[in-house]
């Protein structure tokens, strides 16, 4: 696990601060755990996704709850954690962004959206239209 924060998500946070910093390597551990033993079909073991998908959040200078989301996104689908226990963890955004995330994936929406449109997704439940594209 330490390996996937150096060599790949630590490297794309640079924007966040100290504690928020904290928050996100905590999201790893607990995303780490939950999908410990699962495979992809390709065999390899299936944290890279989620991994992937948080860096490639971070990348976008996105906020520590979106990132964190981006590591947690299949977690409730996929293992045995709760959306009351992702929201005691991490709080209610990162649960609602998991909830819209997974909300638009049983609508078949993820065949055909990449990573910004989730973004855009996952910022558009919690943010003010008002306010989009400010940051």
């Amino acid at each position: 696990m330490e390996r996937y924060w150096v060599e790949v998500l630590r490297p794309e946070l640079d924007h966040l601060v100290d504690e928020e910093l904290k928050r996100v390597r905590f999201g790893l551990k607990v995303s780490y755990f939950a999908h410990d033993g699962q495979k992809r079909k390709s065999g390899e073991p299936f944290i890279v996704h989620p991994i992937a998908v948080a860096a490639l959040l971070g990348g976008l200078k996105m906020d520590a709850d979106t990132v964190i989301a981006g590591l947690l996104h299949d977690a409730v689908e996929d293992t045995d954690m709760t959306f009351l226990q992702l929201e005691l963890l991490f709080g209610p955004v990162v649960r609602r962004i998991v909830e819209v995330r997974r909300w638009g994936s049983q609508r078949r929406w993820s065949d055909h959206c990449h990573a910004l449109g989730f973004t855009l997704l996952f910022r558009s439940a919690i943010t003010p239209p008002t306010s989009l594209g400010r940051d």
